[in-house]
């Protein structure tokens, strides 16, 4: 069996307020791991969104307990590189 690594990236957002992301991920994850030794890592910000600056722990730690991830971090996100972006 192949070993498949997924990164989880950017702000948490809503996720914890969407039970259908929720379980579709928990779904993903579960078929995954029929036909691979899949290994999740997830990287975050330390607030929901660069807007909302409540921060996204608690939401991260419901994130770890269902997901279980080999690896996980928190930055803190320097939103004044949006600002002077044309993408921001």
């Amino acid at each position: 069996m192949q070993n498949l690594a997924i990164v989880f990236s950017g702000h948490i957002r809503d996720t914890c307020k969407n039970v259908d992301l929720h379980n579709s991920t928990l779904h993903f994850l579960r078929g995954c791991n029929t036909e691979f030794r899949c290994d999740v890592f997830i990287h975050t910000w330390m607030t929901l969104d660069k807007t909302n600056q409540e921060s996204s722990q608690p939401c991260l730690d419901k994130i770890v307990h269902f997901m279980k991830p080999k690896a996980f971090t928190r930055e803190y996100q320097n939103v004044s590189l949006y600002k002077s972006s044309e993408f921001g």
